[in-house]
């Protein structure tokens, strides 16, 4: 009898302590100490933002979060004044119904130190943004993830952001590339994805990107022909995702670009395509191969119409038999 109420009072005191965790909002994403909850942004234009569609920002020790995510937002809510001194920043409006970013959005975001800002303001539908629109945390950003949106082009606002290692710009409209605005970040970046769907060609301007170490390309439909489209990231690129749009574009489409010969390091290579293993890949007889080359989703990339894996066709047919 006695085990049974010590049990029942446990019981208690447990459900006592979730349901004060839960009316504060709080989020234990580190140490369960210094765990602090504050209301959201504005409470009138952001409701259902953060952490159990309440509580926006959350921060703990070494964390700081603005969340507002899936939260109907049309528009960004203001941002009332914010001193973070904690070393990490994410800040999420992803999955709303954004179509811009403003003017000084962030402005009154006022971070101390050199804290590293994760910013995702994925699947939206933004269209702008506006040269300042990173005011005030521009230069902590050092990942942006801004796919699935309705961007046509790399406009100087990314200019703003000289420490920008992540960028992924996947799944948008972009059909112009300006190259000053890339050109702050171009020693920084080590990760890229976007899509040359709508690219009349490969930007040359990604050429300065010296530290890319992971590139991935979606909705390929055209062939990558130049020799040295990737020299300017040649000795730093570690993995490589060429996506196709169409699994079978054909015997004379080259799935494999000859540029990717002078990749160095390059140490995983992901294709999305099929690829017609004849003597029209010589270009690739005297490659030094990444030690993983497989299919999209599957650990092996096949030859077309037989069933050789492309690996081995390298290694022994083509270099045995095509002259």
């Amino acid at each position: 009898m006695t085990g049974d109420i010590l049990a029942g009072k446990t019981l208690h005191v447990l459900l006592y302590i979730i349901y004060v965790l839960l009316s504060t909002g709080a989020y234990l994403l580190d140490e369960p100490i210094n765990v602090y909850s504050h209301d959201c942004l504005t409470p009138q234009s952001c409701k259902g933002c953060g952490y159990f569609s309440y509580s926006s920002p959350v921060q703990t020790l070494h964390d700081y979060l603005i969340t507002c995510n899936k939260a109907k937002l049309s528009t960004f809510p203001v941002v009332q004044p914010i001193i973070i001194t904690q070393d990490s920043v994410i800040i999420d409006f992803s999955e709303n119904f954004l179509t811009s970013i403003e003017s000084n959005v962030f402005s009154n975001v006022h971070i101390q130190g050199m804290p590293k800002v994760t910013m995702k303001i994925s699947t939206n539908a933004i269209s702008t943004i506006d040269d300042n629109a990173f005011n005030g945390i521009g230069q902590y950003v050092t990942s942006l993830d801004l796919s699935n949106n309705h961007l046509r082009n790399i406009s100087s606002a990314f200019g703003t952001l000289p420490n920008l290692k992540s960028l992924l710009l996947s799944y948008n409209l972009i059909s112009y590339v300006d190259s000053t605005a890339i050109f702050s970040f171009s020693n920084s970046l080590t990760k890229l994805e976007f899509d040359l769907g709508n690219l009349p060609s490969w930007p040359k301007a990604f050429s300065n990107f010296t530290a890319l170490e992971h590139l991935k390309i979606e909705r390929m439909d055209k062939e990558l022909n130049g020799p040295s489209i990737f020299d300017g990231f040649a000795n730093t690129l570690q993995s490589l995702s060429l996506l196709y749009l169409n699994r079978d574009n054909g015997p004379n489409f080259r799935v494999i670009p000859p540029a990717v010969t002078h990749l160095n390091v390059l140490d995983t290579l992901t294709i999305r395509g099929e690829v017609y293993c004849t003597c029209d890949l010589l270009y690739l007889k005297n490659w030094r191969m990444p030690g993983f080359i497989k299919a999209d989703g599957s650990y092996f990339l096949g030859c077309h119409s037989s069933s050789e894996l492309f690996i081995e066709y390298v290694n022994k047919t083509l270099r045995n038999n095509c002259h």
